[in-house]
């Protein structure tokens, strides 16, 4: 292997030498802005390993798509979000996580459908305004820094778990295949809600809010730069939690025990330890007053505790306060604990029985329940250990009927932690070291709601506007409408959304109606699309959205201040014509490259031509570069190999590095007066003389103003 790779080096190095070789990678348009993230949920399933007595975690190991289970990290010999895996990182371009998580910006009320400039997915009440960069919750995906109030909340997708003796499969589906093995019966405990008519749902999404409750209006919020309520009774904390409006067939509620054990489980995966304090530290956990919220926005998904905030996928989960849980209760150390939309209040004591599940009195604990229900909930008693030492659960069970709190608490010191759990009279008592933790049971209208018309899937982007989304069955002949209606209303179709149609074999021709927005990879593959119909109301086509569409044949490109992103129509090897009439059209990276049959390209529109934007596109003789271009990007007609005549206008003002580079073809060129600057190797291959037939340097210089004619690669001076 060292002698391939020295071998290679040596290759690349001598290349390099011969010539100023286009690199072939796809890469992203520093001058593209990100284009917003399409969420591709995997299929998963992770493994916890335990000891026999469920305290130690030993191993986690995980699966993708139907890999084998493959170990993760084995047991934790050392704190620090540093020895975090990074296989639990949350990518930075979609924003998810383990789990298919992901953070989300929820509207308290109906939004204005743009933050700072940036189009919501949805403005509707209780429905989700933006992804959010899971390492700054202060900004989506895209980079905006929103303003105004949302609920912020970790967003997870439905899971399914099991317990056996000794380990605990959590997973995308109730049944999943891992190479060879197969796990199934698996339930979604934490995502299953009974309504008002006694039905039992599995929901797609739950959502767990990232800081303590804060109340404002007398409402349940997961704000930023709060302060944690922690002066009101159980029973007032679920009426909070109702007084916000969630979206249609959604619900809000405090989180509840099924979902506080979900969390807890996504934490010990993550972890390799059920020790929370050893990994992360103590935070500020001695402070007995409420803290401010959002203290850890940047600080990442995992984030070694401070005096201020501690962090694991949820901000403070065992900082200052501990957390009442609802929808359950305690009645002499047996739990109760239901899972009801909306939840119930405490003091009804309607929650039915956990069969089995009795705690000890006190302590620390000396061995877990393994009971797929209620996993990691304490059997028998420990010593009381105040330190980092031991793993799991401490536990402080009262007699008689009380409420259920969770996470940390000041008052037992560095014994608390993720997994803390307490019984405590909060029927009509206060306390001031308490508070609680907003849920969402949510429908996929919260999300966005999606839908199926004349064949054609659309989502939910705002109330008056859908992205085209999918397709079913064999479309030939595709023609976006205007308008769709759902629900009663009508919705203008505003883009074609992520890989709306990616590889679709069938496709012959496409009418993008009145669309604004091309997305990501919408067309790419198509192999039999020969014709499009690109409306003046297109403002951006995303990157790679016709890219290997090779049959397509020409291209008009109306529109007014068109971005043309990354690879956009790469590889359109059969495209022999392409026209921009419309102002200020943006042409991106790689936008054209490897267009070989191209042979008449309309540049009067352009305002920009990008890095690499034509490259290889040998079907070209003749091109003008029209004076409305301020630039030509480096690489960007490089190796057009036929490419006899060239005509750059008056208002270009800079040719960067390689931009005609190996279009060794060349008899005939003709520069503007307002050339400024040539990069190194514009012209790679050519030679250039003056009147005296003496050789001449093409600088900005030599070029501008003059016209240049020969042949066999070199040019002289005629005028």
């Amino acid at each position: 292997m060292r002698m391939k790779r020295i071998c290679l080096a040596v290759m690349a190095a001598v290349i390099m030498v011969l010539s100023p070789v286009i690199p072939v990678w796809e890469e992203a348009d520093a001058d593209d802005p990100a284009e917003p993230a399409a969420s591709e949920p995997k299929q998963y399933m992770y493994a916890i390993t335990t000891d026999e007595n469920n305290v130690n975690i030993t191993k986690v190991r995980a699966s993708e798509n139907g890999s084998a289970l493959e170990v993760v990290s084995k047991a934790r010999t050392a704190g620090g979000a540093s020895n975090i895996s990074g296989f639990w990182d949350f990518d930075r371009t979609t924003g998810m996580g383990p789990f298919n998580s992901f953070y989300a910006a929820i509207n308290i009320e109906k939004g204005s459908e743009y933050d700072n400039g940036e189009a919501m997915l949805s403005s509707a009440a209780g429905a989700v305004a933006f992804v959010l960069d899971p390492y700054d919750l202060s900004k989506t995906l895209n980079g905006t820094t929103f303003e105004g109030t949302y609920n912020i909340m970790l967003v997870i997708p439905t899971v399914y778990w099991k317990a056996t003796s000794t380990n605990l499969y959590l997973s995308s589906s109730p049944s999943y295949a891992a190479g060879s093995s197969t796990v199934s019966g698996m339930k979604a405990y934490a995502h299953t809600a009974t309504g008002a008519d006694g039905v039992e749902s599995v929901y797609p999404y739950i959502a767990i809010g990232v800081y303590e409750a804060s109340v404002s209006d007398g409402r349940m919020l997961s704000v930023s730069g709060a302060t944690p309520k922690a002066d009101a009774t159980n029973n007032q904390f679920k009426s909070y939690a109702d007084a916000l409006t969630p979206a249609p067939g959604s619900d809000y509620q405090q989180w509840n025990f099924y979902q506080w054990t979900l969390y807890k489980m996504m934490a010990y995966t993550v972890m390799g330890t059920k020790n929370s304090q050893y990994m992360l530290g103590l935070g500020p956990v001695y402070n007995s007053s409420a803290s401010e919220t959002g203290l850890a926005d940047s600080a990442g998904p995992y984030a070694d505790s401070t005096s201020s905030y501690s962090k694991l996928f949820i901000e403070n989960s065992w900082g200052s306060m501990a957390e009442f849980v609802g929808d359950a209760c305690f009645c002499n150390r047996t739990l109760y604990a239901g899972n009801t939309l909306g939840g119930q209040t405490i003091s009804d004591h309607h929650h039915p029985k956990v069969a089995r599940a009795i705690l000890p009195s006190s302590g620390w604990t000396g061995a877990a329940y393994s009971n797929s229900a209620f996993w990691d909930l304490p059997k028998s008693d420990g010593g009381t250990v105040f330190g980092f030492s031991e793993p799991g659960d401490q536990v402080w069970s009262n007699i008689g009927w009380c409420s259920l709190r969770v996470g940390g608490f000041w008052a037992i010191g560095p014994s608390s932690g993720v997994s803390c759990l307490d019984g405590c009279d909060s029927l009509s008592f206060l306390y001031t070291n308490i508070g609680s933790r907003l849920a969402y049971v949510m429908a996929a209208d919260a999300v966005s709601a999606t839908f199926e018309e004349s064949g054609l899937r659309y989502r939910t982007m705002s109330e008056d506007a859908v992205s085209l989304i999918g397709y079913a069955g064999s479309p030939v002949n595709v023609s976006v409408p205007g308008t769709v209606a759902y629900g009663g209303h009508e919705f203008d179709v505003a883009s074609v959304g992520y890989k709306a149609f990616y590889g679709c074999s069938t496709i012959e021709s496409v009418d993008l109606g009145s669309v604004n927005v091309v997305g990501t990879k919408a067309f790419a593959n198509c192999a039999s699309l020969a014709s499009l119909t690109i409306p003046g109301s297109v403002s951006k086509v995303g990157p790679y959205a016709f890219y290997g569409c090779e049959a397509l044949q020409s291209l008009e490109m109306p529109g007014e201040g068109v971005l043309v992103c990354s690879g956009a129509f790469g590889m359109c090897t059969g495209l022999e014509s392409a026209s921009f009439t419309g102002s200020g059209v943006a042409i991106g990276t790689k936008a054209f490259y490897g267009c070989r049959s191209l042979a008449s390209l309309d540049l009067s529109g352009v305002s920009k031509i990008g890095v690499k934007a034509f490259p290889y596109c040998n079907g070209l003789t003749e091109i003008i570069i029209s004076g409305t271009v301020s630039s030509v990007g480096e690489y960007a007609f490089y190796g057009c190999a036929s490419l006899a005549s060239v005509v750059i206008e008056d208002g270009v003002a800079s040719l960067a590095r390689s931009a005609f580079s190996e279009c060794r073809a060349i008899t005939s060129l003709v520069v503007g007066s307002g050339l400024e600057s040539v990069g190194p190797n514009a012209f790679y291959g050519l030679a250039f003389r003056d009147a005296g037939g003496e050789a001449l340097d093409p600088t900005a210089e030599n070029l501008r103003g003059h016209a240049f004619a020969g042949s066999s690669m070199v040019l002289d001076l005629v005028s």
